[in-house]
């Protein structure tokens, strides 16, 4: 094979490929760095089978089974030397010994060593110089050495800001933008004359990271930018139990060690059980060798682009559904035709639309590309790319005429509104709904309250002190300005002013709480905010904007249209496929080894809580929201250090949110982007608040019905 510089790229057989990659170490949540030849294996395994096409062995030569395995199963690798000084930064002379003659030897046997041990594998195709040492004339002189030794591959280091000795231009975490500042990765492609890496980004620290899609579509715009590798693969955590017998992992600080980058280690796309995390099926989809566009979806004409840099996509059968809500209508197979690596193809699928519509109901068109053999890494019918499209044949839901007499009375802090199979309260003086119960079973424990909080997640390491100690947005004020309501022949109307804020803020949300509550049982629900105060002072960024409310406890199993299977958020949604998913409470929990927020559901237009005899509650709204249900509140996440001292609520926690803010990578990268952003905004949140009885009508029917509001 070949592996040279051509220009601002370097080829591998003549191609300018794109690196698809991860940082890796040896890791094992018992034995440490100790790893068996079938851990290293598994981990293989599982790269290839989420579309992982590299590794970079940081920052020390890898076990040798390693290079045995990616010879085998095919991997690019970077070989890392065991060279590092970070600790240097502290002494304002980061360049200390890496500029001092007297260590040459010291630097230039790690690299002698490691290319004499690994220089007969064909799966590494750059040397490394090593990690974070700042440069200096050892450097020049291990790539002296290294291309007299081998002069078959490139040289990588990414502290040599000037490529004055690398063959590739390196950098890390470089952002995609910057408020003061033109970003680097802009500046690489306006004036690099190298071809370029991230040879870290995406720091996969607990919920995140976010951007992985903006990062891959710079890397098929540019030639030059030629990929990069996610930090990292593994959360490093040590498996520890309770006395009770509990399994939890713990991490830096855990030890009575100190100094302590406390949980900065938990930052794998891979938990340390091995369980993947939501990010990992998000870089398999943002990396996936098939993109699929739609062309008229009336007429089943896609467009397929391959993503391999040298594979024909003819290795794939073409599995799809067509799907109303969940149940299926139609599906079907195409052999993939001969499309070669990096060429597109127009297909035809041979469905037609010609079925009965049904008012209300969604039409999902699902599309999956599966192995047509077993590889060496995965079985036949494997799916290594997919592709989700919602049908343009939606037609408007059944209007609902709602009936039933409703009686309401006023007592001295309560007010209380009675149908037919429902109870409704109200806390007059709280401005809250206080509970609402159906067929004698009270199915919501606590109404909707507006929050802007959720409990901080691993990625605003950097901006929790901001958000605590400033800004105090943890701590919640709701002061109720008034409390109105009025009754016609087929509804009650309450209306709840407040003001909303945290502690000390100049700032806040002037908010109205509206309830329409109908005789069939039915509520619609709106909360309008409205920026009002010192407008000025308040913070450019909000975790959320939303409300939550507490539901019985009874009510774990969910059901709902929206993203999924797994959590989504703004900046990490292409994973998350359109359609009714089926689930529970503790399924829609991502048990983080640091407890954090997690869960969310974007584009959701209804969700549905039941307990086991089919009673529940109902939400929806056409235009969307984003929903999360967990046995725990934000401030029991906060204040978990590990899972083991997380202790389930005796109700289920519900969030309907307009926005949720981005996840970003702002522990060690790019900060949430600008456009996803939730911000100090006035914004409108609105849903129907339905209290029902499968046996006698099911979620998905419901959610074909329309409520149109009399007042």
């Amino acid at each position: 094979r070949s592996i040279r510089l051509a220009g601002e790229v370097f080829l591998v057989n003549g191609v300018a490929i794109k690196f698809k990659g991860v940082n890796r170490h040896d890791y094992n949540p018992r034995n440490g760095r100790v790893v068996s030849k079938e851990e290293i294996e598994k981990d293989i395994l599982l790269m290839k089978r989420f579309n992982i096409n590299a590794i970079r062995t940081s920052h020390y030569p890898a076990s040798a089974y390693l290079y045995d395995l990616c010879d085998e199963y095919g991997m690019y690798v970077i070989d890392e030397t065991d060279l590092e000084c970070h600790g240097f930064e502290l002494t304002g002379k980061y360049d200390w010994i890496s500029d001092d003659p007297k260590w040459e030897m010291s630097y230039v046997s790690r690299m002698v060593r490691m290319i004499e041990r690994d220089k007969n594998h064909p799966s590494i195709i750059f040397w490394s110089l090593g990690n974070e040492s700042a440069f200096g004339t050892n450097f020049v002189k291990m790539t002296e050495v290294a291309k007299k030794m081998d002069p078959t591959r490139l040289v990588h280091y990414e502290g040599d800001f000037e490529v004055e000795a690398a063959d590739i231009y390196s950098t890390m975490y470089s952002w995609l933008e910057h408020p003061t500042k033109q970003p680097l990765m802009e500046t690489i492609i306006k004036e690099s004359k190298k071809p370029h890496i991230l040879c870290e980004y995406g720091h996969a620290m607990g919920n995140g990271p976010g951007n992985l899609k903006e990062y891959q579509d710079l890397f098929y715009a540019h030639d030059k930018l030629q990929g990069g590798f996610i930090w990292e693969w593994f959360d490093h955590g040590i498996e520890s139990y309770t006395e009770a017998g509990e399994k939890y992992y713990r991490y830096g600080g855990d030890f009575g060690d100190d100094p302590s980058n406390k949980d900065f280690c938990i930052d794998g796309m891979l938990m340390p059980d091995r369980t993947p995390s939501p990010s990992l099926y998000e870089y398999k989809k943002v990396i996936e060798p098939i993109q699929t566009t739609a062309i008229d979806l009336n007429r089943g004409e896609i467009e397929l682009l391959s993503r391999f840099d040298f594979q024909n996509l003819q290795i794939f059968d073409l599995y799809y559904t067509i799907l109303e809500d969940q149940t299926l209508i139609e599906d079907g197979t195409i052999s993939l035709p001969s499309i070669p690596a990096r060429k597109s193809l127009q297909l035809t699928l041979p469905y037609v639309l010609n079925f009965s519509v049904k008012p209300g109901a969604s039409y999902f068109l699902n599309i999956s590309y599966r192995l047509k053999a077993t590889t060496n890494y995965a079985p036949k019918g494997y799916e290594l790319a997919s592709a989700n499209f919602e049908l343009p044949i939606k037609t408007e839901g059944l209007a609902i005429v709602s009936s039933g007499s409703l009686q309401a009375e006023q007592f001295e802090t309560t007010l209380t509104i009675t149908g037919a199979n429902f109870v409704v309260v109200f806390d007059t003086v709280r401005g809250m709904l206080l509970k609402l119960i159906r067929d004698g079973q009270t199915i919501l424990e606590r109404g909707p309250k507006f929050t802007l909080w959720r409990a901080p997640i691993s990625n605003d390491m950097e901006i929790i002190d901001e958000m605590k100690k400033r800004d105090f947005l943890h701590l919640e004020h709701e002061i109720v300005s008034s409390f109105d309501w009025k009754e016609s022949e087929q509804a009650v109307q309450v209306t709840v002013k407040t003001i909303n804020s945290t502690t000390n803020s100049a700032w806040h949300y002037k908010c109205t709480y509206s309830y329409t509550i109908y005789g069939s049982g039915d509520i619609l629900f709106n909360l309008e905010g409205t920026p009002s105060g010192k407008i000025d002072s308040a913070p450019a960024m909000l975790p959320r904007l939303g409300i939550s409310m507490h539901v019985n406890k009874d009510l774990n199993q969910v059901k709902y249209l929206g993203r999924g299977p797994r959590e989504n958020y703004v900046d990490s949604k292409e994973a998350g496929y359109l359609g009714v998913y089926d689930s529970t409470v503790a399924d829609m929990f991502t048990n983080y080894v640091v407890p954090q927020a997690n869960g969310n559901r974007m584009d959701t237009r209804w969700v549905a809580l039941t307990d086991d005899r089919d009673q529940g509650i109902f939400i929806a709204e056409e235009e969307g929201f984003n929903f999360s249900t967990s046995y725990y509140e934000e401030f029991d996440l906060d204040n978990a250090k590990h899972t083991c001292d997380l202790k389930e609520r005796d109700y289920v926690v519900v969030n309907i949110d307009y926005k949720q803010n981005a996840l970003g990578s702002y522990s060690c990268g790019q900060w949430q982007l600008e456009k996803y952003r939730t911000t100090f905004e006035k914004f409108n949140l609105s849903f129907r608040l339905t209290g029902f009885n499968g046996k006698e009508i099911d979620a998905v029917a419901l959610s074909h019905e329309v409520i149109q509001s009399i007042f």
